[in-house]
């Protein structure tokens, strides 16, 4: 069977997200994973909105092989 690469972590404020999405980093919305590419085309105010409602949480990367 398939092992994620990646868990959820915290929920992020507007701040950590706008960081971590121009940051090239990968980031939860809505429980799946999503690429920051894809999520550098969303406007900030979407952005803000998702962040507002805890649908953005940092994606850890798991540790274990």
């Amino acid at each position: 069977m398939y092992k994620r690469k990646y868990k959820p972590g915290k929920r992020l404020s507007v701040d950590e997200a706008i960081s971590l999405i121009l940051g090239e980093q990968f980031v939860y919305y809505r429980h799946k994973i999503c690429h920051f590419g894809w999520a550098c085309s969303w406007s900030l105010s979407t952005i803000k909105r998702a962040a507002n409602k805890g649908y953005l949480r940092e994606a850890l990367k798991n540790d274990n092989p």
